[in-house]
């Protein structure tokens, strides 16, 4: 439930930026909590309850959520490291690219960071000096 807890806190702080305040937050946080607590999914002809994070696919707030919820992790990462930060970082979602023409050492610090940072996520890394493959595209470093 801690979990859950995060999620609203982090919709509650997304949604007092809204201009317009329609629907209301209240009718908004509700609303979420109640999809968030009955997230459900179907696994060898048993269902299951979501205990923990959301299950992608499910319900069409899903990629919303990631998004929220990544961008909101994004902001705490880059706030809280006090290193060499990426020259450019790009998300689609829970994918993310990031170039850098820092030294290799400081690089690592910064995937370090990133790895320890939340217990739920578990980032992957790949480090190439002249190309990588994100969303099915190569992507050439010149």
């Amino acid at each position: 439930m801690y979990e859950l807890f995060i999620m609203i806190m982090i919709l509650l702080l997304f949604a007092s930026r809204l201009s317009n305040n329609r629907p209301s937050t209240t009718i908004l946080i509700s609303l979420d909590e109640f999809v968030l607590k009955l997230s459900s999914f179907e696994f060898n002809n048993k269902h299951f309850i979501q205990k923990s994070g959301i299950v992608m696919g499910t319900i069409k707030l899903d990629p919303s959520m990631a998004c929220i919820f990544m961008g909101y992790i994004e902001d705490q990462i880059f706030f809280q490291y006090t290193g060499i930060k990426p020259d450019l970082y790009c998300r689609y979602i829970d994918d993310i690219i990031r170039f850098s023409s820092c030294s290799r050492d400081d690089l690592e610090k910064f995937i370090n960071h990133v790895k320890s940072f939340h217990p739920s996520l578990d980032f992957t890394f790949k480090i190439s000096n002249n190309s990588l493959s994100f969303l099915n595209i190569q992507v050439l470093v010149n």
